[in-house]
């Protein structure tokens, strides 16, 4: 998941010169690139853990058999 200037950028589909002045930035920046970087992967673990993938997987599949 992105958060927008702290996980990463989005920029408009098709927008090359965004895409590029984007790219260009985090090139000339290594503390923002390590800030992102970072920030990213923090929230990978936290949210995305194999325990957790599992938990939510099995509540789906118990709400899948109750019909809930």
């Amino acid at each position: 998941m992105l958060f927008r200037s702290v996980t990463g950028y989005l920029v408009d589909s098709g927008d090359a010169q965004q895409f590029a002045e984007r790219v260009v930035m985090l090139l000339r920046d290594p503390a923002l690139r390590q800030k992102m970087g970072t920030a990213g992967r923090e929230h990978v673990l936290s949210h995305f853990s194999a325990e957790q993938m599992a938990m939510q997987f099995m509540t789906a599949l118990d709400q899948a058999i109750s019909g809930a």
